[in-house]
């Protein structure tokens, strides 16, 4: 509880430090250790990833500490936000960092599904190929 209504109130810094760009599949690494309080108090890290492509399954391998990772395992864009908090309770405002995951090559395949059930198959043909020849 802030008894001033927190007109005068200090707020911790949340400071991200990430990558804009990505090749997946890849680990991808974030920091959020530049975050502080003005007055030098002791702060805590909460994260939180906020979005990420259709059919990925990413998740946070921390959501403590200054530092976190996940696996960014689709291409598209992930989201990963930031809250520090000080041993008064007060939170800083969340700070957002956009991770853009763009495969390296020409040609890049993602086969995703939600069943057990689905089969699933991919056939790349060269030129005028043909399917099952006998």
């Amino acid at each position: 509880v802030l008894g001033n209504g927190g007109g005068g109130a200090v707020y911790p810094v949340a400071l991200v430090d990430c990558p804009t760009t990505v090749a997946p599949p890849t680990d991808v690494f974030v920091d959020g250790s530049a975050s502080h309080h003005p007055d030098g108090l002791p702060i805590t890290w909460s994260w939180t990833l906020t979005g990420r492509p259709p059919g990925s399954q990413a998740i946070l391998n921390s959501f403590v500490g200054p530092t976190t990772n996940f696996f960014a395992d689709s291409a598209g864009t992930y989201e990963v936000e930031l809250v520090v908090t000080d041993e008064g309770g007060l939170r800083s405002p969340a700070t957002r960092c956009a991770i853009e995951a763009v495969p390296e090559n020409a040609l890049h395949v993602e086969l995703t599904w939600d069943t057990t059930r689905a089969d699933l198959d991919l056939h790349l043909l060269r030129g005028d190929g043909e399917f099952f020849v006998k």
